[in-house]
């Protein structure tokens, strides 16, 4: 009897900590901080013990305020999936580095600005493209060297959809695939 007790204790157990996995905890941008810093906590909700998502666990983004609101991202950090309103604004710059590990998508109504050598990643999908109905722009680099970069791994697939866009503002901006052949080169018009 006791034996059986703790079996079903130890698949109750099992089934909930494989429930943790399959489905990464949501975090919503506020915007409620004392700055416009990725890293402030105060423009977060639903962590789980993490000042910013991406900090320690990786999480399911939601920036999709009610108000035009912007953020700065000032920390590298990767995430699950990420969700830009269209009242948002994303600024991925000074060499940090935002990645989307899994192969679900971006879905950007609103703009991410890439500048000063920020890179943002995005992983192959899973048949659904990440959809850009907003603004993807890669901006000059301003007073340092370094390349702003779109960086597209594994079969990755970018479906701008109604007035949604990829812009390069300068030579320096770079869209780099590292998948396999055949290649894809974007120009700019």
């Amino acid at each position: 009897m006791t034996r059986n007790i703790l079996n079903i204790i130890l698949v109750v157990l099992l089934a909930v900590g494989l429930a943790g996995v399959a489905n990464a905890s949501t975090a919503t941008w506020t915007g409620n901080g004392s700055t416009d810093a990725w890293s402030d906590s105060g423009n977060w909700s639903g962590l789980s013990g993490d000042a910013y998502p991406g900090q320690n666990n990786i999480y399911d983004v939601v920036m999709n305020p009610g108000a035009v609101d912007t953020c700065s991202l000032d920390v590298t950090v990767s995430v699950n999936d990420l969700t830009i309103g269209s009242l948002m604004t994303l600024t991925v710059k000074d060499a940090k580095t935002l990645t989307i590990t899994s192969s679900n998508l971006l879905d950007c109504d609103g703009k991410v600005y890439i500048e000063r050598g920020g890179v943002f990643q995005l992983p192959g999908t899973s048949g659904t493209p990440h959809t850009i109905d907003g603004q993807i722009v890669l901006k000059a680099s301003g007073s340092t060297t370094a390349d702003s970069t779109l960086k597209l791994t594994g079969s990755c697939t970018l479906s701008t959809e109604s007035d949604g866009e990829i812009v390069g503002e300068t030579p320096a901006a770079v869209i780099k695939d590292s998948g396999a052949s055949p290649r894809r080169q974007l120009t700019r018009s």
